[in-house]
């Protein structure tokens, strides 16, 4: 058990490595341009994490280590298809939309669940010395947070998504010329439509 958790971890720590360097290497894109890669690439993690976590849920009952790794593999994939999905769904609109915000909700919400789960876990480690409690918590936190992610991100999704699309007024200091073509400072206002 102790080697899949090193070898999880390894695989974690590499992957946010590799991106960081990547971004380096490349370049940064530009701000608002969706990437269907990016896109998988959450996926992929929020689906290693879910997978995992349900992995680890079923290992608890079973004592089979491969419970976990297949929960991750099986969630990995799971992720990369859903996120790619989204991604496509986003870049057809030319710019970061709804696929963006549940993805960032449900990792968001995943990430608020562990640490929740991980204190409550904790807390009931030390007051009844079962360990087991220790990682079932923070698990069954990621699983609910990302659902409850996944529900804000529905509620939430459509209307920054309409805001990003409606119209919007935001004033602007301009210089006008006047009748007798003499120019003079005012406020005036610019519109997207």
């Amino acid at each position: 058990m102790k080697y899949v958790s090193c070898f999880l971890s390894v695989c974690l720590i590499l992957m946010k490595v590799s991106t960081c360097n990547a971004a380096e290497f490349f370049g940064v894109a530009p701000k608002g341009s969706p990437s269907i890669i990016s896109y998988g690439w959450d996926g992929f993690v929020l689906g290693a994490m879910l997978g995992t976590s349900a992995g680890y849920l079923k290992y608890l009952d079973s004592d089979k280590e491969k419970d976990i790794v297949l929960g991750a593999a099986y969630g990995s994939v799971v992720g990369t298809v859903g996120g790619i999905a989204l991604g496509v769904m986003d870049s057809s609109k030319g710019k970061k939309g709804y696929g963006s915000i549940i993805l960032r909700d449900m990792r968001l919400g995943g990430q608020l669940g562990l640490a929740v789960g991980g204190v409550i876990g904790l807390a009931s480690c030390l007051s009844s010395d079962d360990w087991s409690d220790f990682g079932r918590a923070p698990a069954w936190g990621y699983i609910g947070g990302a659902v409850v992610g996944l529900g804000i991100a529905f509620y939430e999704g459509p209307r920054l998504v309409e805001r990003q699309e409606s119209g919007s007024i935001h004033p602007q200091a301009i210089i006008m010329a006047d009748s007798h073509s003499k120019l003079f400072p005012g406020i005036g206002a610019v519109a997207r439509f």
